[in-house]
């Protein structure tokens, strides 16, 4: 585990709440993190910041620890499909379908010479490079084809 990213300058939060222990109310958590692209356990000399981009999407996961939850230990929440606290890179959708209405066949193309038919496929890029990532759907309503260009960084 990466414990040295929890810590300043990596990050830093603050919490209030206007309520008693065991009590319902209102809590605030406030906090700022510094997204790793790699973040290892040997420190932050191997570290690889992400690079932000304006009108870029970015994605974060976190879980909530509540030691004093319904199972009087703790209880783990967070907003993944599975609940693990420490998953498995297999379990991770890296590429995802966001189409509406009734869809019969996805073909992703890629980019680097590979394809896949599944609606949310896993894919693993041999090389480093920029990729024009294509995917087309069709349904009873018609077809659709939606490219983005994918920045891969091999670590």
């Amino acid at each position: 585990q990466a414990w040295w990213i929890k810590d300043l300058p990596y990050s830093n939060a603050k919490c209030s709440y206007t309520f008693k222990h065991g009590e319902g109310g209102k809590l605030v958590l406030e906090f700022w993190v510094t997204p790793f692209d790699y973040a290892g356990a040997e420190g932050p000399g191997r570290a690889v910041e992400s690079v932000l981009r304006e009108n870029k999407d970015i994605g974060l996961c976190w879980a909530i620890i509540d030691y004093d939850g319904p199972n009087k230990g703790s209880s783990f929440w967070n907003l993944s499909p599975k609940h693990t606290m420490y998953g498995q890179a297999s379990e991770l959708v890296a590429f995802q379908d966001k189409s509406v209405g009734k869809i019969t066949t996805w073909k992703w193309d890629f980019g680097d010479g590979t394809t896949s038919g599944e609606q949310h496929p896993i894919h693993t890029y041999a090389k480093t490079g920029t990729f024009v990532v294509v995917l087309d759907i069709e349904g009873p309503d018609g077809k659709s084809r939606r490219s983005k260009i994918w920045d891969v960084v091999l670590k």
